[in-house]
């Protein structure tokens, strides 16, 4: 069998369709597949090389991946207050100054007018690219989202009769994503419709990671009925982690992995439970995050200096680092979606770390809450409860109680997130759902 996966995102991307589908590319050549990856160019990076078994060619606009790491918050190690640790502070505010700066005007300018998404330079060159790939054997296309430009390449090859069997596999919704859109909805709402519309009744299967996503597609696109199924996150951590951990000794330490955004999934429901915390049990406690946290800054800057010190911003760190901090952690953070449909494809890892987790989140009906309830050892925290004494209170007898428990789920439910059953489920679209 050979697989042509388009995704722009791809290791040594630090992103979870990057942690995926690098995994899943891994384990089919593995197998004995034929498995080619076309991708975003990575500065260092040669164009086309072999990797674990994986075919795998870059092209095109690799100075979006320049501009990204320049715009993105710089990691700190140390608590954000102190800039004591820092041997060139003045220095350190200036280049902090700048970049806000160039985002801003980012953000102002080609952030307002791109579509379909950031990655937009970069559909003409992996066209061209999947094209020449296409010329061989016959290949099983999987375009993956996000970004959505991922699929809008392979639409264009298959409008161009080079492809007779596409699996269109989306991370996170388009068209109605309007919490965190990708682009200026005021000005492509309708476009987004029309395009995401197109691109679904032209694949042959959808694959989505959540039953809820799957409903809210057959609401809004009646007619994928029957070619959209639901293909769960993937849980597959690295069997071995680096010995050296940021963490220190004697602490209670709380981790958050993952993206931050200001519309959908901020900080501040933690942060208030986590000072309420604080100033109940004392100086032991730390709160780390790990992933992008450029939306947010703010937030984490304007908290009080008693909170800061106590506060650790680690930035996007390599998938062994995150899988260390969530194993040296007390204790898991999950902060909730402002959308019901979605599930962080992280909590999977989480489950899997035997680890407890306190839950925040803005409203029962969240997916989170639901998954949870297969796991032994979760507190969840809703609404503006986060910042009440009585939550805090019990937030901190909930991680007390959880030391002397057995935090592990049911290795049955566990193993439906497993590299097998997840590959396993695309390869069941394979033969039975494709043409």
């Amino acid at each position: 069998m050979r697989l042509l996966i388009i995704t722009h995102a791809f290791a040594p991307g630090r992103n979870p369709r990057a942690f995926r589908w690098t995994a899943l590319a891994e384990h089919w050549a593995q197998k004995g597949h034929d498995v080619v990856v076309l991708t975003g160019s990575v500065p260092g990076l040669p164009n086309m090389e072999f990797s674990n078994g994986v075919e795998v060619h870059r092209v095109g606009a690799g100075w979006i991946e320049k501009i990204r790491a320049r715009l993105a918050p710089q990691v700190a190690h140390t608590p954000i207050c102190d800039d004591a640790r820092d041997q060139k502070p003045v220095l350190r505010t200036f280049r902090l100054l700048v970049r806000k700066a160039l985002k801003r005007l980012h953000d102002l300018t080609w952030k307002n007018i791109y579509w379909p998404d950031f990655a937009a330079p970069w559909i003409l060159p992996a066209i061209r690219e999947g094209a020449r790939l296409l010329q061989q054997q016959p290949t099983i296309v999987i375009t993956v989202s996000i970004p959505f430009s991922s699929h809008l390449v392979g639409y264009f090859l298959h409008r161009r009769g080079l492809v007779s069997q596409w699996i269109a596999d989306i991370g996170d919704p388009f068209a109605f994503m309007v919490e965190a859109p990708t682009n200026n909805h005021a000005i492509y709402g309708g476009l987004n419709f029309r395009v995401e519309k197109a691109v679904l009744y032209a694949a042959d299967a959808i694959s989505v990671t959540t039953e809820s996503t799957l409903k809210r597609y057959l609401a809004t696109f009646p007619l994928v009925d029957g070619k959209i199924f639901e293909i769960p996150p993937l849980s597959n951590s690295p069997r071995s982690a680096p010995a050296e951990s940021v963490m220190r000794a004697g602490k209670t330490r709380l981790v958050f992995t993952g993206t931050l955004y200001q519309a959908i999934r901020g900080p501040d429901r933690v942060l208030a439970l986590f000072a309420k915390m604080l100033a109940k049990q004392g100086g032991d406690l730390e709160l780390h995050f790990y992933g992008n946290y450029s939306e947010v800054t703010r937030t984490f800057e304007a908290l009080p200096q008693a909170v800061r010190r106590h506060v650790f911003l680690h930035g996007e760190v390599s998938r062994d680092e995150a899988v260390e901090a969530m194993r040296s952690a007390s204790a898991l953070i999950n902060i909730g979606n402002d959308t019901t449909y979605q599930l962080p494809s992280k909590l999977v890892e989480y489950a899997a770390t035997g680890k407890p987790v306190i839950n925040v989140v803005a409203r029962q009906n969240d997916s989170s809450v639901v998954f949870f309830k297969r796991h032994p050892c979760v507190f969840n925290v809703i609404g503006d409860a986060a910042s009440g004494d009585n939550v805090a209170h019990e937030a901190l007898a909930f991680l007390e109680s959880a030391r002397h428990r057995v935090c592990t789920p049911d290795a049955e439910w566990l193993s439906r997130f497993s590299i097998d059953s997840v590959s396993g489920q695309y390869e069941e679209l394979f033969d039975h759902r494709l043409p």
